[in-house]
């Protein structure tokens, strides 16, 4: 992509200041679209980024034929002639006017960028003392199945930045070990659960404190009322998850435990067969279950980019498809995995490389379950 986007020009436009250079006709892309029904017919919401950072936008209703005709979409770059920013439900929104299509077809998303809201600017003193020092919210203890939020739920498919007010119910089908950092900016930790509906998933992380407040008290496995958290663009180097956002979970943010809740499903695979994996791109992310046929067992390697060393085991998996592939488990799944009577193994958000033709990968964002209780593990037993 040759197109170069006006880095700094959300938040400027985010500010509505109007004195700098960069608010005269910037470069943005469009990376999200939602219609939005009106008196009269239909608007479209937008997310514009300037590769750095995001924020939520409407299009005048004299786009809305650009929308339906295909001629603005997704990914799209335009050049904003004419806007103007509005607080809306206590969220700023920016209605433009007027614009100019620069790239339709344009294929992936420009940077990594991350949202403007709750960082406009430096908080009063007095306020900053009263927001640090007001206690976070407990998860409460499960009574069952909460009616009056029953009655109110989103399914994890529907969620997007333009909601202020929602609740989830979903279960816990990954949680990850706490990670620490230290570097020159400080030290810090986070760790991050999967959530799972019917509908689909969701990834959310917390970080510092809200990992000492939340890390023991959510269980894999278990199922949660989630709200008031935020939801943020995913960042898809971190994430094996097939959604757009995810959520960021804050010192306001509710949760409550639930009671047994057998409808909601454990883990939500879409597998593909051995054989049609030279059909998906390098640095894709793909569930897989086949038999361990295969196991050559902990070697060290010496990691290039920080000189420590790592274990790793590399298994051979086949299924029914009469193809087998090369998996590669990492540090402590490496160590600790048993292939003694050639499990079943079921993958989710494996990473495909093409090292020696293609492979899979087991990363930190991905999982792995041992002969698992599902109809696809009790085909293969038998086949």
């Amino acid at each position: 992509m040759s197109t170069q986007l006006t880095s700094g020009a959300i938040k400027v436009l985010y500010d509505d200041n109007k004195d700098s250079p960069l608010y005269t006709d910037p470069l943005v892309q469009i990376i999200n679209v939602k219609p939005v029904a009106v008196a009269g017919g239909t608007r479209y919401r937008v997310i514009l980024s300037d590769g750095a950072h995001f924020m939520q936008a409407m299009l005048a209703a004299s786009h809305t034929g650009l929308v339906e005709d295909q001629s603005l979409r997704r990914y799209s770059i335009i050049r904003v002639k004419e806007s103007v920013c509005n607080m809306l439900q206590n969220r700023k929104i920016l209605i433009i006017l007027n614009i100019e299509i620069v790239a339709s077809e344009v294929e992936t998303k420009i940077g990594a960028p991350v949202t403007l809201e709750g960082h406009v600017s430096a908080p009063k003193p007095a306020e900053s003392n009263i927001q640090t020092s007001s206690p976070s919210k407990p998860i409460l203890p499960s009574s069952g199945v909460n009616m009056q939020l029953e009655a109110s739920l989103t399914p994890i498919k529907n969620l997007n930045p333009y909601q202020s007010r929602w609740t989830i119910k979903a279960r816990i089908s990954q949680k990850s070990p706490i990670k620490t950092w230290h570097n020159a900016r400080g030290d810090g930790k986070l760790f991050s659960v999967n959530f799972l509906d019917q509908s689909g998933e969701i990834k959310a992380t917390a970080f510092n404190d809200q990992v000492d407040r939340l890390y023991n008290m959510l269980e894999e496995g278990k199922v949660y009322y989630i709200s008031k958290a935020r939801v943020n663009m995913a960042k898809k180097q971190f994430s094996s998850i097939n959604n757009e956002y995810e959520l960021g979970l804050e010192n306001g943010t509710e949760i409550e435990a639930c009671g047994a809740e057998s409808a909601i499903p454990q883990m939500i695979y879409d597998f593909v067969k051995v054989a049609d994996m030279n059909k998906r791109e390098k640095g894709d992310n793909v569930d897989l279950i086949g038999v361990v046929t295969e196991d050559q067992g902990v070697t060290e390697i010496i990691t290039k980019a920080s000189g420590k060393p790592l274990k790793k085991r590399e298994l051979t998996i086949a299924d029914d498809s009469g193809m087998s592939i090369k998996m590669t488990l990492w540090d402590s799944l490496a160590e600790e995995f048993d292939s003694s009577g050639n499990p079943i193994v079921a993958c989710k958000g494996v990473r495909v490389g093409d090292f020696n033709g293609r492979n899979l990968s087991l990363s930190s964002n991905s999982s792995m379950k041992i002969n698992p209780d599902i109809p696809e593990a009790q085909y293969l037993r038998k086949w």
